[in-house]
């Protein structure tokens, strides 16, 4: 649009300054008085001014409609582009998609290391449906956000079985749909 509107405007000045009327004399260099004209003349440069405004018009209205066709090439590409990746992605082993139905689980771990706290938050986001986790430590408590599709309940038992080594159901103090309680004996 910027460019636009200054191809207008050289557009313009250009008309403007062709049709100048100030002449210099090769004699002494100064300005000479514009030569008399007629009404014909006068008449011929306001129909050049008037043509060379209109093409500028013209070659503006060609210029905003190749941009917006443009844009909505792009604006298509991109869309099928999207969906090109989310196919592709969805063929790749360990891609997770989010899915509409997603849940979030906040898992408290009570007496555990930062080195086991690290591989559980590994192993649950090994785990089927769960799209992302994070964890987070302080002084033998760690606390694990786990977005999922599915039920907490089910989460808790894929867990078990990707962390036997970790800890089992006999240290799961408490499950609710959205949170889980485990808490580490001191040998673990």
């Amino acid at each position: 649009m910027k460019r636009l509107l200054i191809l207008t405007g050289a557009l313009f000045l250009y008309a403007f300054a062709s049709n100048a009327q100030v002449i210099l004399t090769p004699k002494n260099g100064s300005l000479a008085p514009p030569p008399k004209t007629t009404a014909v003349k006068k008449q011929k440069n306001r129909f050049n001014y008037d043509k060379s405004v209109a093409k500028a018009n013209t070659a503006a209205t060609n210029t905003n409609t190749h941009m917006s066709k443009t844009a909505e090439l792009l604006s298509s590409t991109g869309k099928a582009a999207k969906g090109l990746v989310k196919s592709v992605g969805s063929l790749i082993p360990g891609n997770k998609e989010k899915s509409s139905d997603e849940k979030v689980t906040r898992v408290t771990i009570r007496g555990i290391t930062f080195a086991k706290l690290d591989k559980l938050n590994k192993d649950i986001d090994r785990c089927r449906g769960v799209h992302e986790s994070t964890m987070k430590f302080s002084s033998s408590k760690g606390v694990i956000t786990v977005k999922h599709s599915g039920t907490t309940e089910k989460l808790l038992k894929q867990m078990e079985k990707k962390s036997k080594d970790i800890f089992t159901e006999d240290n799961v103090i408490a499950s609710n749909e959205g949170s889980i309680s485990i808490k580490l004996k001191q040998g673990n």
